[in-house]
């Protein structure tokens, strides 16, 4: 009479199953930790991208301020080593063609942004607040070059009260990890300059 042999798994059998399955898990953590990293990097892109597109507004509101150097400036300006506030009319479409706005730059939560109010397509209140850089942002040190009807030549000034004239350029530095930043520049009232000095072209000398 012949026994009948138990059918089961033995014991190498197991650890090559094992091992199988260990590989397939390490496979299946890299190509999860990958996909996160691209993500992550996608989303950091995302928001550098956001950020230029909002320094991009920030500068045509400074550039589209009413009142050139030698006109006067119409339009408030108020400056200070870490904030700055002024008038203009806004050319971007966030709010409706044309309307004069409020900006305001300021740090806030570490960021450095930028509050613009106006009013929208209905002629409704409304406020954006743009970031210009994520957080975290240190050592924000605004500087204004121009001259002041009182003062002989251009010079740097921490501060900027509304006066006749615009500064020629406003100029932003700031540093992130305690290293220094490429810092934002800015020529406020440029689109009106150089319409004056088209203008100025085309008189003829005498």
């Amino acid at each position: 009479m012949s026994r009948i042999r138990d059918k089961g798994v033995s014991l190498l059998e197991t650890m090559i199953a094992l091992m199988v399955m260990a590989m397939l898990a390490v496979m299946i953590a890299n190509a999860f930790g990958f996909q996160t990293r691209v993500l992550q990097r996608l989303g950091g892109t995302d928001v550098s991208v956001n950020n230029a597109l909002n320094l991009r507004d920030l500068r045509r509101w400074l550039e589209d301020i009413p009142g050139g150097l030698n006109q006067g400036a119409p339009m408030e300006m108020q400056g200070a080593p870490t904030v700055f506030r002024f008038a203009s009319v806004d050319v971007t479409g966030r709010f409706w063609q044309g309307a004069p706005i409020s900006v305001e730059l300021s740090v806030r939560n570490g960021a450095l942004v930028a509050q613009a109010s106006g009013l929208n397509p209905d002629r409704e209140p409304i406020s954006f607040v743009s970031i210009l850089a994520s957080a975290p942002v240190q050592n924000v040190r605004i500087r204004y070059y121009g001259r002041h009807a009182l003062d002989s030549e251009a010079q740097w000034k921490t501060e900027w009260t509304s006066a006749p004239r615009l500064p020629s350029l406003i100029r932003i530095d700031w540093e992130r990890a305690n290293a220094g930043q490429v810092p934002f520049v800015f020529e406020p009232g440029l689109t009106q300059n150089q319409s004056l000095r088209e203008l100025t072209d085309l008189v003829p000398d005498g």
